[in-house]
Order: C-alpha cells, then structure tokens, then sequence
C-alpha cells in the first residue's frame, strides 16, 4: 500500500477527488506511451427499491482524468502525456491543487450511492437520507460501578441482549457491580436501572480475551418481565439501506439521556485487513472502519470509537453489530494525527448462540424480509485463527473507552 498514493483532497464520505496513483513492476522501463483522454469510473447513483431491480434507474459517474495530471506528476515526476482535438500535449508541473472540488446538497431521499469494487462485497453502498431513529426504540448500555460505560447492549426483547465480551473484566479476579441502564423509548427521560449478576453473563465459550475471537457476550436481565416487543439483528451490512454508528451515552450532570450521537455510515478503510488478524482471515465477521468522534465531541477530550452500528430496511430498525476494539496507530492513543482503524462485531453471526443461552427466537432481517433462528448452535459459524499482524508502533485497545477498561498492549 506504500505504492497507492491518494489523492490528499479524498473524501470516502462524499468522493471528492476520488483518485489515487499507483507504482508497480518498478525496474521496469517506460518503453511506451500511455494517454490520458477521458476517464475512470467513480460511483452510481441508483433510484429505486433495490440496488438490482430491473426498474430501478442508475446514473454512472466517471471522474475525468486530465485535471489530475499534475497531481501525477507531483507522485511520479517526469512528465504525463495526453492529447485532444487540437493534438497532443504534456503536463510536466507537478500541480496537486489543479482544481478545486466541492460538491452541491443534493436531496438524496430514495437514492442509494455505490462505487469502488462493483464485482466485490465490500463496495461502498450508503444512502444519504435520515438515519436510523433510536429515540423511537428501547436501547441500553452497561454500567460499572455505577459509572456509564461506553458499552452499547444490543437488546433481544426487555430481559436480554449480547454485549462484548470485553467490556467486563476477567471474571473471578474481580468485584466490578454491573448494571443495565435500560432505554424506555415511551419514558426517555432517565435510565431504568436493572442489577447485573455475573452468572447472568454468558461468555462465548470461544471467547478469547487476548485474541480477541469470538468477542461477544449474552447477558439475562430484568428476569421477571414479559418480552412484549420485538428486537432486530439486522442481516449484512451491505444489504441494508439506511444505516449509521451510533454512541448512547447519560448526561453526569442530570442523569438523563443524551439524544444519541450518529453518524452516516461509511466505506471500510483500504487498511483493515492489514491490522487486525481476524478480519484479514475470516468475512463477515467484523466490520471496520476509521470513523471517529472528534475529541471536541467526547467523554474523554480524545477521539472515540462509536458503540455499535444500527441499520434500518423497510422501515425495520436494527442492530448489526457492537464495537470490539479498535488499533491505533500513532505516538499516543490521544492525538489528533493518530490514525485510528475499529472493529465491530456482526451480531446475525451469533444468533445460534444466544438461542442456546436464552431458550428463545431470535429474530433478523434483511432486503429478504424477516426470518427467525430457532435452532441453538454456539457453532453456528467458526472464527479462523487470526492471522499474524504486524503490530509495530500500533496499540490495541478496546471494552470501555470511556474508562479505557479493556485496553491491550501488543
């Protein structure tokens, strides 16, 4: 990837200057010329119920290629070669501000934006419309003694949900008290507080807390109440529509509910695979992204992780997936010119389990409808063994950020 040069002006979010230059077969000789004339395929534009009905329209977009010659040779030095009706010509500046890009507002409402590797899974599908909204469903988060975490729970009915598994310390070496601060979305003033028992916490029996594999816990509240609602997993990511990170948090002051913090959801970074073992060796098993909060915008005055990532399909709200950790590459896990990558953990992968732990349905969607898993099966899928990384100059962390409980050094 030392050889891919981005353009500095990309934005994944809204693809402007969605170039790059590569260098490859390096001793070799330029024995040819190559002209630059029209252009690349950008992104779509799609309107319509899905991204692959045949009445749905698109509108392909394809970046021209000579107002980035400059920025060419400002990577490659010499010269680039291009020609026209008028003849050919040579730009030999190296000139990366050549022009200047901004996009308009566009109302997006019942478009869908695809672009990058049309043929792969992992292409860029998001809509610009209204987020998810959660004010409109229950949600909870952990609490440690009797401080709010940053830990979203990913609720299964009023009694119930998955959690990461570390967002608890190491069972048996702690007297850490845990508590469900529960969202109630007809009374959203202030949490409802239920009592977390460790035996009520069930550990994936996979879980590894080094590794990181299999990072998922489910967990039984509020044992007396009546499931009198139905909560959402939602399927693969790129089979949603409308989608977003998400960060619940309370107010320390009043003790009431922050209107949740969300974002769009973007791309994954081209870097994923390179820093975390378990994504590059197993799909679908994690998402990543480089999204974070600004540190004007959070608990700690440094850039945090979003809690879990929400999803909306046919007017169903869901959850796909829950943070896990995140590798941070930089001198400190606090400065703004660190880079940060973060994983979430798809949750429709451990629907099994949590039949096995609850006796219960779990209940899914996707673009195909609803669908139930009945059946328990802690096996349902297995995580292939994390692939070596190297994790020079990068810190791993993860569980609560707020706290930075959960927090592992490489």
């Amino acid at each position: 990837m030392s050889d891919v040069h981005f353009h500095p002006g990309y934005n994944a979010a809204t693809l402007e200057y969605n170039i790059a230059v590569i260098r490859f077969n390096k001793g070799a000789s330029d024995d040819y010329k190559s002209y630059i004339s029209v252009g690349l395929y950008s992104h779509s534009v799609i309107f319509g119920d899905s991204a692959c009905g045949e009445s749905d329209k698109w509108l392909n977009y394809y970046t021209y290629l000579y107002p980035y010659a400059g920025f060419a040779v400002s990577v490659l030095g010499g010269s680039v070669d291009l020609f026209d009706v008028t003849g050919e010509f040579s730009i030999d500046t190296p000139d990366t501000n050549m022009f200047i890009v901004k996009p308009a507002n566009i109302n997006m409402s019942g478009k869908t934006l695809i672009g990058g590797d049309i043929f792969g899974s992992h292409f860029l599908r998001r809509e610009i419309v209204t987020t998810p909204n959660l004010l409109g469903i229950n949600g909870a988060i952990l609490s440690k003694d009797g401080v709010a975490t940053s830990c979203e729970i990913a609720l299964i009915g009023s009694s119930a949900g998955f959690v990461s598994a570390n967002c608890f310390e190491q069972e048996g070496s702690s007297s850490a008290k845990y508590k469900v601060l529960f969202y109630d979305a007809k009374n959203d003033s202030k949490p409802i507080s239920y009592p977390l028992d460790m035996s009520d916490v069930h550990f994936h029996p996979g879980y590894d807390a080094a590794t990181l594999e299999y990072n998922i816990a489910v967990i039984k509240f509020n044992k007396g109440a009546s499931d009198d609602y139905t909560s959402y997993i939602s399927g693969p990511y790129f089979e949603i529509e409308h989608s977003s990170y998400v960060l619940r948090s309370v107010d320390e002051e009043t003790g009431k509910w922050k209107i949740p913090n969300n974002v769009e959801f973007q791309r994954e970074d081209q870097d994923c695979p390179s820093w975390s073992g378990i994504y590059a060796k197993n799909d679908r098993v994690l998402l990543c992204t480089s999204l974070v909060q600004s540190p004007d915008d959070t608990k700690t005055g440094c850039p945090n992780p979003y809690s879990a990532i929400y999803s909306m399909t046919n007017g169903k709200i869901g959850i796909v997936g829950l943070y896990s950790h995140s590798v941070i590459f930089g001198d400190s896990t606090c400065g703004e010119s660190v880079k940060w990558l973060s994983y979430y953990t798809y949750l429709f992968r451990y629907a099994g389990f949590a039949v096995g732990v609850l006796d219960r349905t779990i209940y899914s969607f996707d673009f195909g409808g609803e669908y139930s898993t009945t059946t328990s099966d802690t096996n349902m899928f297995i995580v292939n063994k994390p692939a070596d990384i190297n994790m020079s100059g990068k810190t791993l962390i993860g569980g609560n950020i707020f706290g930075r409980e959960g927090s592992l050094e490489p």
